[in-house]
This record gives structure tokens, C-alpha cells and sequence, in this order.
């Protein structure tokens, strides 16, 4: 049988090779095994922040709408009021017309 002499902690350990080589493929397996569970996280999470960033830009273009529309109301409003006080003073004319 051949031995691997390693030295841990100051003290020389005698391991048969073929037990040492079963455990550096246990660790090698589940480090793999790790890897692709981390890959498969990150993954998941670079699709979630992709849906994320969707929802925002489709969030962001409805607001964009919205905003351009209240601007077009906000620039009709001093028109309107021109508009609504000629009325108002048009009716006032009549209204004292009537009573004399």
C-alpha cells in the first residue's frame, strides 16, 4: 500500500492514498456541486433584477405619458381662464343690460 505523509499542525499524519484520494473527490464533487448551486443563484437573480428593470421602464414610459398629458392641460389652462372670464364678463354686460 503506498502512504501520503502530510504535515497538519505539527504533527505528520500517515493516510493510504487511495482513502486520500476517495476524500479529495468527495470535496471536489461537492464543490461542485456548490458552484453550480451558486451559478444557478445567480442566474435566478440576474432574471429577476431583468423583469425588474422591464417593470421600470415600462412603469417610467406610462409616467412619461401621464406627465406630458397634465403638461398640455397645465399650458390650456390660462387659455381656458381667458376664455371662462370673457364669458363671465360678457354675461355681467348682459346681465346688467337686463335689469336697466
Amino acid at each position: 500500500m503506498i502512504y501520503l505523509f502530510t504535515r497538519e499542525g505539527g504533527t505528520i499524519y500517515k493516510k493510504p492514498l487511495n482513502r486520500l484520494s476517495r476524500r479529495r473527490g468527495r470535496i471536489r464533487s461537492k464543490n461542485r456541486n456548490s458552484a453550480a448551486k451558486s451559478r444557478a443563484r445567480s442566474q435566478e437573480r440576474t432574471r429577476f433584477l431583468e423583469e425588474k428593470v422591464e417593470q421600470l421602464r415600462n412603469e417610467n414610459a406610462h409616467l412619461k405619458k401621464l406627465l406630458s398629458l397634465e403638461a398640455a392641460a397645465a399650458e390650456r389652462l390660462p387659455e381656458e381662464r381667458e376664455v371662462m372670464q370673457g364669458k363671465k364678463a360678457k354675461q355681467c354686460l348682459e346681465s346688467e343690460e337686463l335689469q336697466t
